[in-house]
C-alpha cells in the first residue's frame, strides 16, 4: 500500500503558497516531515534515489534558515533555501523547531513529494545521518568561536551559500533510496477532470503520478506543471492557450501567450535519458516545431481549430520563441557550440528550465499583477535583442532577478503577500 502523509493545515499552506521549495513541520505523532514541491524532473531523481542533504544554517550568518540540496545533479545540484518554518526552538535560538529537531538523534524522517496542483504524489520514510554529538558541539563553535560568529559584509546571493563549510551550517543527509518501484497514490481531484493527463487506468479526475513515469509519457507531467502554473496567471482562451490545435486536429504548439500584437511560442521538452543523442534529438525536434509555428503564424497560413485564437494569430506580427528543459537537462558550451552552428541566431529560441521560468513569472506577479503580461513580454523581448547583438551561442538563462529581487527574496515577499 502506498503511504500517505497528511500535512498540518499550516504546512500545507504552506505548500499551496509556494512556487517551489520544501517546508518542515513536526506531525502529532512527533515526526519530523520534509514536504517538498519541486518540478517533474526534480521529483522523479528523488522517486528514482538521488542523493538529498539539509544544511542547517548558522543563526550567525542567517538566522532561522536552512538549505536542502537535491543532487540530481551532482555536480550543479538544485538548492532551495527557506527560512523561519514554523515555530523557533524554545532552546536553541535562532533555529526553527523542526529544522533543530532533524538532528536530535532520530533515525529517520518522512519525505512527501507535492506537485502542482499540490498533491502529495509520494511519501516514504528515509533515514537520517546525523551525529547529536557533532551537531552539539557544532552549536557551541556559533555560541563561541569568533569565526562562527563574525560575518560582516557577507552577502546572501540568491539563498546560495556554495561552498558551504562548517562556519556557514551543518549538514544532515538523507539516505534516500530508489523508490521507483514503489506504488503510489491514486489523487481524485477536480484539477485534473479533463486534462490530458488524467490516467487511462484510473478513470477521469484522477492521476497517479508513477503511470507517467516511463519515457513516452513522462513529458506530459511538465506539461501539467506549465499549464497549471500558466492557467493561474493569464486568462485561458483569450490570451492564453493550451496545446492549440489547426483545423485537422494536429498540434501547433505546446502553449501560446498573446499580448496585443506579439506571441510568446513556448514548446515543453522533458529529457530523462542521460545520452546526448536523446538530448539533441529533443532539442532540435523543440527547435523545429518552434520555428514552424512562428513561420505558418507570420505567413497567415494556418487555420486553428478554435476561431477566437485563429482570428487572434492574423493580429499576430512579433514573435519570441521559448524552449522549456527540466531541471535536469543541461545545454553546456560545448552543445551550445553546435546549436550555433547548426542554426541561425533568429532560428534559435530562448531556453529557461520549468524552474527559471516559474521563478520568472511568479516574481514579476508578485512585484506587479496588473502589468505582468507587459513586463513578461517587455523583458523577455529585451533578453532576446540583447542576444542577437551579443556574443552567446545560444540564449540561455539559468536565472533572472526581478526588481532586483532574487528567487529566495521573492519567495519570503510571497509570504508576506499571502498573509
Amino acid at each position: 500500500m502506498p503511504q500517505l502523509y497528511l500535512a498540518s493545515d499550516k504546512g500545507y499552506q504552506f505548500i499551496r503558497n509556494l512556487n517551489y521549495g520544501f517546508y518542515m513541520e513536526i506531525s502529532e505523532d512527533k515526526e519530523v516531515a520534509i514536504l517538498m514541491k519541486l518540478e517533474p524532473g526534480l521529483t522523479n531523481s528523488i522517486i528514482e534515489g538521488c542523493d538529498i542533504s539539509l544544511v542547517i544554517r548558522n543563526p550567525n550568518l542567517f538566522c532561522r534558515s536552512c538549505t536542502l540540496y537535491v543532487y540530481d545533479n551532482k555536480n550543479d545540484p538544485f538548492y532551495a533555501t527557506a527560512k523561519e518554518l514554523g515555530d523557533e526552538d524554545k532552546f536553541l535560538k535562532g533555529f526553527d523547531h523542526a529544522v533543530a529537531a532533524i538532528a536530535d538523534g532520530r533515525k529517520e524522517v518522512v519525505m512527501v513529494l507535492y506537485n502542482e496542483v499540490n498533491s502529495p504524489v509520494f511519501s516514504s520514510n528515509i533515514g537520517i545521518e546525523a551525529n547529536t554529538e557533532d551537531f552539539k558541539k557544532w552549536l557551541a563553535k556559533i555560541y563561541n568561536e569568533p569565526a562562527y560568529r563574525d560575518f560582516d559584509g557577507f552577502q546572501v546571493a540568491n539563498g546560495n551559500f556554495m561552498p558551504e563549510t562548517a562556519v556557514k551550517g551543518f549538514e544532515v543527509r538523507l539516505r534516500n533510496e530508489d523508490h521507483s518501484k514503489n506504488e503510489t497514490l491514486i489523487i481524485s481531484s477536480p484539477d485534473y477532470d479533463g486534462n490530458e493527463i488524467t490516467s487511462p487506468v484510473s478513470g477521469e479526475g484522477t492521476f497517479r503520478h508513477s503511470d507517467f513515469r516511463k519515457d513516452g509519457k513522462h513529458g506530459r507531467l511538465q506539461e501539467l506543471a506549465l499549464d497549471t502554473k500558466l492557467t493561474t496567471l493569464f486568462s485561458r482562451g483569450k490570451c492564453f492557450f493550451s496545446s492549440p490545435r489547426y483545423d485537422n486536429n494536429l498540434e501547433m504548439i505546446d502553449f501560446i501567450i498573446l499580448d496585443h500584437n506579439a506571441a510568446i511560442l513556448i514548446e515543453s521538452k522533458y529529457v530523462i535519458s542521460k545520452k546526448k543523442n536523446k538530448r539533441n534529438d529533443n532539442i532540435i525536434k523543440a527547435i523545429n516545431q518552434l520555428n514552424k509555428a512562428e513561420q505558418v503564424i507570420l505567413q497567415r497560413s494556418f487555420r486553428m481549430e478554435d476561431d477566437f485564437l485563429n482570428k487572434r494569430l492574423k493580429e499576430i506580427d512579433v514573435i519570441l520563441k521559448i524552449c522549456i528543459i527540466n531541471d535536469r537537462l543541461y545545454l553546456d558550451d560545448e552543445y551550445a557550440k553546435q546549436l550555433s552552428l547548426r542554426f541561425e541566431k533568429e532560428k534559435l529560441p530562448l531556453f529557461l528550465s520549468v524552474t527559471v521560468f516559474s521563478d520568472l513569472l511568479v516574481g514579476l506577479n508578485l512585484k506587479n499583477p496588473e502589468f505582468l503580461s507587459y513586463n513578461l513580454f517587455f523583458n523577455l523581448f529585451a533578453v532576446y535583442d540583447r542576444y542577437l547583438e551579443g556574443d552567446e551561442p545560444i540564449n540561455y538563462h539559468h536565472g533572472f532577478s526581478v526588481g532586483g529581487m532574487n528567487a529566495f527574496e521573492l519567495t519570503e515577499l510571497g509570504k508576506k503577500v499571502k498573509k
